[in-house]
């Protein structure tokens, strides 16, 4: 059976969630269907690049967005009464070049990764499967409770166009998937509008590394530096929680690592009144996890599945994070510790780092929970059958 994909992103390197998660599908998907991958972007993509998925690919295309044709694209959206991150990877343009390569690939089913590129198949026929992944309009509510009074007015519009297009685009596809349970509450859709969780998984290799070297990161963040959320969760442990571990006389080694740091939270770690070091762009996200005794995932607007926890406690870490971040990962609740305010943040990772040693054997069934219940495989045999049925 042949199989066109479309993203909005190239899904490689892995530096963001849905490039993460689309990787790993398309390895999985490939063993049952030729795949056809269509990418809006709005970047260069290598040929290093699509070498990772020319082995699981029949085709790869790639249809560049750029200034000032996105701004004219945004335009038009807003007039519209799009939501901007629809409006964004909309051009017309592409979509007859999207309509053409799908007439001549005639593929037996479309699989459509995010409402921003729902626009380019939404009018095609035969079975679709849409993967909302999070859910955009809540993601944009919350933070509208966290910005400027001038910025609050497009965030609360951009929440309700977001909410509605949620809605009316479901009707245009035949199966519709979500990351996780969590994710499919938070949606305003009809009562007969059913979402299917399917889960992320981890890449094998996390489960391969030896976790028993020397350690000498005591609390570790790490995640993409350019995302809202987790600058904010940067900023609550800054501001907030590291105050409280000075006040105990601990001395902490304090990495916040990532891909990309926001230039102004670069410049507001250099200028901590508390010693912090900043990784930015590691190479190896797994060799900065494997240093780390406690992981802190303080992440309240963010929603759905955090990897970067699933990452942490393969590879070995204490996690500790807020109760948004493990409503995500309900089956891995007895294996984390959930924080509410600075104090509780402050003393759970004292504690975590003394007590280091003697958790062991609770990290290691962290680990091996981790292993059993978020296989790539396992998780996008769903995926195929729910792509396959119709």
């Amino acid at each position: 059976m042949k199989l066109f994909i479309i993203s909005s992103r190239f899904p490689y390197p892995l530096e963001k969630g849905d490039k993460l998660r689309l990787y790993y599908q398309i390895q999985q998907l490939a063993t049952r269907f030729e795949i056809t991958l269509a990418c809006i972007s709005d970047q260069e993509v290598s040929e290093a690049s699509m070498d990772q998925l020319r082995p699981y690919c029949q085709e790869i295309h790639i249809f560049r967005i750029k200034w000032p044709g996105i701004i004219l694209n945004l335009l038009s959206g807003f007039l519209k009464g799009l939501p901007l991150q629809i409006a964004y990877f909309f051009n017309s343009n592409i979509l007859r070049k999207v309509d053409t390569l799908i007439e001549v690939t005639h593929p037996d089913r479309i699989y459509c990764q995010l409402i921003r590129v729902a626009e380019y198949v939404k009018s095609q026929p035969g079975h679709k499967t849409l993967d909302y992944m999070d859910c955009f309009s809540h993601g944009a509510a919350k933070r509208s409770q966290y910005c400027s009074l001038w910025t609050r007015w497009f965030w609360n519009l951009e929440a309700k166009r977001l909410s509605n297009y949620e809605s009316s685009i479901y009707p245009r596809f035949d199966a519709h998937t979500v990351i996780s349970q969590q994710d499919a509450t938070n949606f305003s859709l009809k009562s007969t509008q059913i979402l299917t969780p399917v889960s992320n998984g981890l890449a094998p290799q996390f489960f391969k590394l030896t976790v028993t070297g020397t350690r000498d990161i005591d609390l570790l963040f790490l995640g993409n530096l350019q995302y809202y959320s987790n600058i904010q969760a940067v900023k609550y442990l800054i501001k907030e929680v590291i105050p409280q571990i000075a006040q105990s006389d601990r001395k902490l080694k304090i990495v916040i690592a990532g891909a990309d740091p926001d230039q102004a939270l670069a410049k507001w770690i250099a200028n901590s009144q508390y010693p912090i070091d900043l990784i930015a762009n590691p190479e190896s996200s797994a060799a900065v996890y494997l240093r780390a005794k406690v992981f802190a995932a303080p992440i309240t607007l963010g929603t759905g599945q955090q990897n970067k926890v699933l990452e942490a406690m393969a590879c070995g870490c204490t996690v500790i994070c807020s109760k948004e971040v493990r409503s995500g990962l309900d089956t891995l609740a007895p294996y984390l510790f959930v924080a509410e305010g600075p104090a509780e943040y402050a003393q759970y990772i004292i504690d975590a780092n003394q007590n280091f040693d003697l958790n062991w054997s609770n990290r290691m069934r962290a680990r091996e929970a981790v292993r059993q219940l978020f296989s790539w495989e396992h998780h996008t045999k769903k995926l195929l059958s729910i792509i396959e049925k119709g």
